[in-house]
Parts: C-alpha cells; structure tokens; sequence
C-alpha cells in the first residue's frame, strides 16, 4: 500500500511590525487545529525580525510582499489557497493564480472587505458596513461560528476551574499610564496577587498565556484575537482598541455581549474611568452571566468550507 498523500493548503500571513501578531496567532491555531488532516504550506510576508518562528513547529516560507505573488504563480500545483493579510492586492493575484489554474484552484480570504469576484470564500467575523453578525454575501461567510481559537485553550478551559478574580493588562495596548495606576490601586485593594501584567504576549510562552488567561475574570487591553479568546473563556473584557478595525468589531460585540465594555481614551477623564472602574470590579461574580458565544471550532469550519467548495 502506498502513503496517501494530504491536500497541500497554502496559508499567506501578513507578519509585519505594524500588524502585529494577530495573523500570526490566529493562523497558528487554524494550523494546530487541523494539523494531521492537511498538508500546510506557510508563506509569511515582511516578518523581519522572524516572530513567526515562535508560533509554528515547522518550516516557514519567508517572503517580502513584493515577491508573494510571483512565488504563488511558479507553484505548479494549487489547489487550496487562504490569505490573512489586508495590506496587498489579494484580488489581482486571485484573478492571476486562477487565469493560471482555472476552477482547479480555490481561493479563500480571512478579514476581507473589499468586493472581489476572485475569491471562492471570503470569511469575516461580522459585517463591517451592517456592523452585524449575519451577511447575505453568497461567498461570503459572517459570523463569531468562525472565530479561530486555539486549541490548547479549549483543553485547558475544560480542566480549569475559572473566575478566581484575576486580572491580565496587556501593557502594550493603547492604555493610557494614568488608566494602568488607577486598575493597579483599584486591584490592590484586594490583593497583590491578583494582578497579572503582560507587557508582550510575544515575550512569553503561549502556553503561560493561556493559563493566566484562562484563571483571569477581567482582560485589560488590545488585539482582536486576544478580544476573542477572553470572550470563549468567559472573562470579561475592557477593551481598548489600536485602530478603526477594532473598534468597530469591539462596537458590535459590546452590543450583543455584557462581557465587552469598549473604553475610548478620549472621552473617558481618568475621573470618569475609575467611577467605572469601582463599578464594574465590585459587581458580584455571578452577576455576569455565561455566554457561549463562541464554540471554538471556527478552524475547522473555515477548512472544510474552503475544501468542500464544487
């Protein structure tokens, strides 16, 4: 009997400084959670300092984004292609790549809001313009059904037991010095050892991530991803977005979940942030309520959509 051979998928992710390491996380997790079905191919854009290393087991493609699409057009065979990148033309390659291969090959987009008519799917957590849950795109797919979360998190929810009032500052996000004294003072009242600060999640192990984010009730800062995991493991966030793509997807979750409270800098005095503050730290645990939002298995539905495509 020979060795069946998996589906090769092709995975392009924006690593550049300026975007963080939300692509990097999130594709990682799409990786773990499919990994033994599917042969991936991982093609990293502009990650000069080579931070994608830190979240893959296996041998990355390291491109400058100038070359993406030649490297893409010399490879013979190409079935399955998914981008998580906003910074490059994704349609004008598409319409290249299937000039070349036809309906042989099938192109998804993860986070992609431009029209295109080269994309086979397109998967978006909601609907930017409608600032709504639900599409009637017909390639197009919206919903919190595709978030991606990592696996070990799930495992680690499971065995956990959660809410023993712990807090997690991601200093790096966009909280103001002034916000970070208040929170550090307001959770001292109750103990010193409450408090868990993490300046770079890229400076420690995903592994001490997640189970400081699975023990906290209370997540303080930035990042789309870290937004989700914290709503799948049922912590409250304070969210304080980087840039207008977060704000508008916390805006939309803060209006179907009591677990998301969307702090804007500006118009908060530090008066005013600490009156919330007292409030929202000296509510009753059980007063927030349990949503099951979401189930984690986004991964799975966003690759075997992309390979059930006719």
């Amino acid at each position: 009997m020979g060795i069946e051979m998996k589906e090769e998928i092709y995975l392009v992710i924006d690593g550049s400084e300026k975007s963080g390491l939300g692509h990097i996380s999130r594709i990682s997790s799409l990786v773990e959670e499919n990994q033994g079905e599917f042969d991936f191919k991982i093609i990293v854009l502009d990650d000069i300092s080579k931070k994608a290393s830190n979240f893959f087991s296996r041998a990355l493609i390291n491109l400058d984004s100038s070359n993406v699409e030649s490297y893409l057009l010399d490879v013979d065979i190409l079935r399955y292609l998914v981008f998580d990148i906003n910074r490059i033309e994704v349609n004008r390659i598409a319409m290249h790549l299937k000039i070349k291969h036809g309906v042989a090959i099938k192109i998804a987009a993860l986070d992609y809001f431009d029209e295109s008519i080269n994309l086979d799917l397109v998967f978006n957590l909601f609907d930017q313009k409608e600032k709504s849950f639900n599409t009637s795109g017909k390639n197009v797919r919206v919903g919190l059904r595709y978030a991606i979360i990592n696996p070990r998190i799930r495992v680690v929810k499971n065995s956990s037991q959660l809410y023993k009032y712990k807090v997690l500052i991601r200093t790096t996000s966009k909280i103001p010095i002034s916000y970070l004294k208040i929170i550090e003072n307001k959770i001292n009242i109750h103990s010193a050892n409450n408090l868990f600060v993490m300046d770079k999640i890229s400076e420690i192990s995903r592994e001490d991530y997640i189970q400081k984010l699975i023990v906290s009730e209370f997540f303080f800062g930035g990042g789309a991803t870290c937004l989700l995991e914290s709503i799948y493991c049922g912590v409250t966030v304070i969210f304080f977005p980087s840039n207008m793509s977060e704000l508008n997807f916390a805006h939309a979750l803060s209006n179907i979940s009591n677990k998301v409270y969307l702090i804007n800098v500006e118009k908060y005095s530090d008066l005013e942030f600490k009156i919330f503050l007292d409030g929202l730290l000296d509510r009753e645990p059980d007063k927030f309520t349990e949503e099951a939002l979401i189930d984690g298995l986004g991964a799975s539905r966003i690759i075997k959509e992309l390979i059930s495509i006719e």
